[in-house]
């Protein structure tokens, strides 16, 4: 398998991290909001249509506030 440059590295981080807290995120709410219901999935994935365009942008500008706050906090 071809490995992605290392320059890329943030944007793969943020993409990683948009996919997995997206699909968490709207998975819990969408759940929350309708129950289990039969076309569950269906909904699922359209909730993350609309979230994960906003997640990857926020990730990939906060994902370094947060890791300059967490070097503060952290030895």
């Amino acid at each position: 398998m071809k490995k992605i440059p290392e320059k890329y590295s943030l944007l793969v981080t943020s993409a990683s991290m948009a996919v997995m807290v997206g699909t968490i995120m709207s998975g819990i709410i969408t759940f929350i909001n309708i129950g289990f219901v039969d076309n569950f999935l269906q909904l699922w994935l359209k909730a993350f249509a609309i979230v994960f365009p906003i997640a990857l942008p926020v990730v990939f500008f906060l994902f370094p506030v947060a890791q300059k706050i967490a070097d503060k906090l952290t030895e």
